[in-house]
């Protein structure tokens, strides 16, 4: 080693170079403290080429600025009941840890870490940070950092105290071990390639970035039991990417809180964007799911078993289970829920595709369900529907949304465009309230109601082709207060009573041509135009031919 604190000895060292450390560069040990300070008027100064690590810290205090620090076999900095401080440190190959931390303090402002794989199956290498607590709470901090490269996780917390507090951090391209098949086996995969939380441990992280991290499950975050949880506040989740559930996202038992920021481009097996299973809570408030892919199902979000909460506008877009998905047909392009609760409220969908329920797939839930104040639009479907509804169990209730645009791009008259409901396990019941559904394409009908029950009240079915309202047993669907109009000449199935108050007229759209659902003054949708004085569909007027 080059340097060696013990017994509570001080230093402060200005332009150490210290180079081919066996053990570590620095020992520190019985509460000593270090302060290395790299700072000169060329280049900062650097620990270089150790077997071992560039620095132990071991019941100590060590404060190091402006170093580079690269190419130590062991890794960066051990620390253990200590206290590491790192400003503007930049690490580079090293081939186990940035940080192994052990029941301490530490923070990181301004560095890099940049780790490179250790070539061996030891089941424990290959971490950014990894920071453990065994008693008490201890906080691992960084700010305006980037943690790459590292085979398993870039920041992997255990322990009920364990904390992660992270501001424009940014943990990039992580995991890629797993990829190039180098260490993982079935008993050991990468579970949180950017972000992984487990055994109580938390995250809080601010701004920032998760991008290009692959995994097994969880490619940017995973948070993996109960008692861990994280809230990730204007933090950009992207690129990455899971072999099975959740690309960006993955909640297993655990809470995420999300908001502020999006979704982008992530993909996995189920869940691209996000997966949330096993009694997981997921909250997520504004910002968007864009450009997610799942191999089999729930490319924006995946709900299984578990809870998630959508609200503030969260929007759907350009959300693809592909069509060429083996197995089981491709189910639910933004959203797929089962024996779940969901909470969806103001979101937008928005050209998702896939084979079944291209914007969103629900079976078997655990409780009702409502959808409120949600757009479906322009969403293609290579099977059915824009939302598939089967098996439910319990009710399902689409208030004041609107499905419009939505299409089947292959010819089958047993579909729907729209909205398709098959319940054949007792208590399954769609109820349409309030809702606008127009122009779309294909299918059967824009609503198909294959078995079960189905209301729907106070909506407007209207330009839809072929028909409006198609399916079996249409005589047992309930309703009332509706405008069926101008359906391709077919509104309603044969034996669909159209119920008390229902009436068929144009609706006055403002600008159907360019999807503006509000109506003209003149709309018999409004409650002063209508015989059940209330408003027919999701939205109320928004233009008026009477200047």
């Amino acid at each position: 080693m080059d340097v060696a604190l013990t017994d509570g000895a001080v230093a402060d060292i200005s332009r150490l170079t210290a180079a081919e450390a066996r053990v570590a560069s620095l020992w520190l040990e019985d509460g000593s403290n270090l302060r290395l300070d790299g700072v000169s008027e060329d280049v900062p100064t650097a620990l270089r080429g150790g077997l071992g690590w560039a620095a132990w810290v071991d019941g100590s205090r060590l404060s190091v600025s402006h170093y580079d620090v690269f190419s130590f076999d062991a890794g960066g900095f051990r620390v253990v009941n200590g206290t590491l401080v790192l400003e503007n440190v930049e690490a580079s190959n090293l081939r186990g840890y940035g940080i192994w931390s052990t029941d301490s303090t530490d923070s990181l402002t301004g560095t890099t870490f940049s780790i490179m794989p250790r070539y061996l199956n030891d089941n424990t290498a290959g971490y950014g940070v990894f920071a453990e607590t065994t008693a008490g709470e201890k906080v691992f901090w960084a700010s305006e950092s980037r943690i790459s490269g590292s085979y398993r996780s870039g920041i992997k917390a255990v322990g009920a105290g364990q904390r992660i507090v992270g501001v424009d951090l940014i943990v990039q391209e992580n995991g890629g071990g797993y990829v190039a098949g180098e260490y993982s086996t079935p008993l050991d995969p990468v579970r949180g390639a950017g972000v992984s939380l487990s055994g109580g441990a938390a995250a809080q992280l601010t701004g920032g970035e998760l991008f290009a991290n692959e995994a097994v499950e969880g490619g940017g975050l995973a948070v993996l039991d109960a008692a861990s949880s994280a809230t990730l506040s204007g933090v950009l989740v992207r690129s990455n990417s899971a072999v099975g559930p959740g690309g960006g996202l993955y909640v297993e038992s655990g809470q995420v809180d999300f908001s502020g920021a999006n979704l982008e481009s992530n993909r996995a097996q189920v869940g691209g964007g996000l997966a949330v299973i096993k009694d997981g809570v997921l909250t997520m408030a504004g910002g968007d799911i864009v450009g997610g892919q799942a191999s089999a199902a729930g490319a924006g979000a995946y709900v299984f078993q578990a809870s998630a909460t959508f609200t503030d506008g969260v929007d759907f877009r350009s959300c693809t289970v592909p069509t060429t998905a083996t197995g089981t047909p491709g189910r639910g392009g933004g959203i797929y829920v089962s024996e779940a609760s969901l909470t969806l409220q103001g979101s937008t969908f928005t050209n998702c595709s896939a084979k079944q329920g291209a914007a969103f797939y629900a079976a078997n839930l655990s409780q009702d369900l409502a959808v409120s104040d949600c757009a479906f639009l322009s969403n293609t479907s290579s099977g059915n529907a824009a939302l598939y509804a089967l098996d439910l169990t319990r009710t399902l209730r689409l208030e004041r949304c609107v499905f419009a645009d939505n299409e089947i791009n292959v010819p089958d008259l047993t579909a729907a465009s729209s909205i398709y409901s098959r319940q054949d396990l007792p208590g399954g019941r769609v109820i349409l309230s309030a809702c606008t559904v127009t122009d779309n394409r294909n299918g059967g009908g824009a609503i198909y109601q294959r078995s079960g029950e189905m209301e729907i009240h106070e909506s407007v079915v209207a330009f839809n082709r072929p028909s409006g309202l198609a399916g079996r047993d249409l005589g047992f669907v309930a309703m009332s207060c509706n405008d069926f109009f101008s359906n391709a000449g077919l509104d309603y199935g044969a034996g669909a009573v159209p119920g008390p108050g229902s009436f068929s007229a144009d609706p006055l759209f403002c600008d159907l041509d360019n999807l503006v659902f509000t109506v003209d003054a003149a709309s018999p949708l409004l409650p002063a135009n209508n015989d059940c004085g209330v408003q027919i569909g999701a939205l109320g007027q928004g233009c008026s031919s009477n200047p």
